[in-house]
């Protein structure tokens, strides 16, 4: 054969081989693990029935589901109450919380906390389980079950610590519950609350925990809310994304949200609203008001609330709405100012950070574009916070403390001196070759 044959049949089979080894290659990776992929027809064909509800959207599933209130509200014992609720719904308990049926059937609890303490555990479940009788009694020593801090390092939980996940991995093996609440969850998380990475990380650990012990667990996070009587009637509204204290991920991860704040102007008369701001698998439930009973440290249903004319009182009938108005566009134009503060020292802990993602981090922690000048002006004036503009055409302005900025501008210059040095001693050779 020819040279020139030889050649041409070289290029006609190198596509050939190009095509197959992209082929391959193609069904290699395909084979590797990946997300679950189905076509709508197949969906379509799998009809899958409504998932069976434990109460108010929380589910038997393998989600994430959120509980959101404010330190003192009584976020655990409310979730102690529930969990005792649906444990006794089948040995002759009431089988409602809060006015919501609870599941009928035996599952098995597990309450992780790393707040509240052996005393605190008898006390409150000495008053709930007062007129318990014996069969009672007997369920709840088989299906509840919560951590009491006994033991050494039983306050740390974070997720960011291997230790921590084994022993959580070691307990819910032991238990193997049907449904597990982590309270609170500033204290699971593994890293800022405010992260969306740390936050997705830290559920997919929890996800993880599950794993071979049940086909079906929920997971149940208790959050702690923003602080303040403003912060507090954010519980429900346009606002109630916003009322836990942690990133966006959380509510976006979670299948079923209930706020809970204190509803009417007096904190101690022992109300709690409880408001469904998010219910994936149908229709959000009203909003509800639930009081205690101090003698049994149990909730009773208060069907007849009036959350409007109570939300009025707690604004305040004295001022006028133009008044209100104001007041509370100043509280949250000091509130995102101080938020937006707090966010951007800790982005910048390591080092400092690009005018880019500055407003980035506050537009995150949900700081108004306007407000933004705001926060910076404070950051400078009472942090002592500078900016340094890097030289180029697209030179980037950076952010940061003063003792950053100055160790960067240091940086610079000195690497600036360099490059002026080589260019002269490259100049100066090309000088004497001439």
């Amino acid at each position: 054969m020819s040279d020139a044959k030889t050649q041409d049949a070289k290029r006609d089979l190198k596509p050939g081989l190009g095509r197959l080894a992209a082929h391959e290659k193609m069904k290699k990776v395909a084979a590797s693990p990946k997300y679950v992929v189905r076509s709508a027809a197949e969906i379509l064909k799998m009809n899958p029935q409504p998932p069976v509800e434990v109460w108010g959207g929380i589910t038997l599933t393998n989600d994430v589901f959120e509980i959101v209130g404010a330190s003192g509200v009584g976020k655990s014992r409310i979730m102690l109450n529930l969990a005792l609720t649906q444990v006794l719904a089948d040995k002759g308990g009431s089988g409602t919380f809060a006015g919501l049926p609870t599941f009928v059937g035996p599952l098995k609890w597990l309450l992780l906390g790393t707040e509240n303490g052996i005393y605190r555990l008898y006390t409150d479940l000495r008053r709930m389980t007062r007129y318990c009788n014996e069969e009672q009694m007997k369920v709840l020593d088989e299906r509840l079950f919560l951590t009491t801090l006994e033991g050494d390092g039983d306050t740390y939980m974070a997720v960011d610590d291997e230790a921590n996940v084994a022993k959580l991995e070691a307990t819910i093996a032991s238990v193997q519950p049907d449904i597990i609440v982590f309270d609170p969850w500033g204290d699971i998380c593994g890293g800022s609350e405010l992260d969306d990475k740390v936050v997705r990380e830290t559920v997919a650990v929890l996800r993880r925990l599950r794993v071979g012990v049940k086909d079906f667990m929920p997971v149940v996070i208790v959050n702690h809310a923003r602080m303040g009587e403003l912060e507090n009637l954010k519980a429900t509204g346009l606002d109630a994304a916003n009322f836990g204290k942690n990133s966006k991920a959380l509510y976006t991860i979670s299948r079923a949200v209930w706020n809970l704040n204190y509803p009417t102007a007096d904190p101690t008369d022992g109300y709690v609203g409880l408001y469904n701001v998010k219910r994936s698998n149908g229709k959000p439930y009203p909003n509800r008001c639930i009081e205690l009973d101090q003698e049994q440290m149990a909730y009773s249903f208060v069907p007849d609330f009036d959350f409007k004319a109570n939300k009025a009182l707690q604004i305040g009938k004295a001022a006028t709405p133009k008044q209100n108005s104001q007041e509370a566009r100043t509280a949250k134009f000091d509130n995102d100012v101080k938020k937006g503060v707090e966010a951007v020292k800790k982005a910048v802990k390591d080092a400092p950070i690009p005018k880019t993602t500055l407003d980035t981090v506050l537009k995150h922690v949900g700081v108004p574009v306007a407000t933004i000048p705001n926060v910076v002006e404070t950051l400078e004036r009472q942090e002592g916070f500078k900016n340094l503009r890097l030289s180029g055409r697209n030179g980037k302005t950076m952010y940061g403390t003063a003792e950053q900025i100055d160790a960067l501008a240091a940086k610079k210059a000195k690497e600036a001196a360099k490059k002026s040095s080589r260019a002269s001693k490259k100049s100066s050779g090309t000088a004497k070759k001439s």
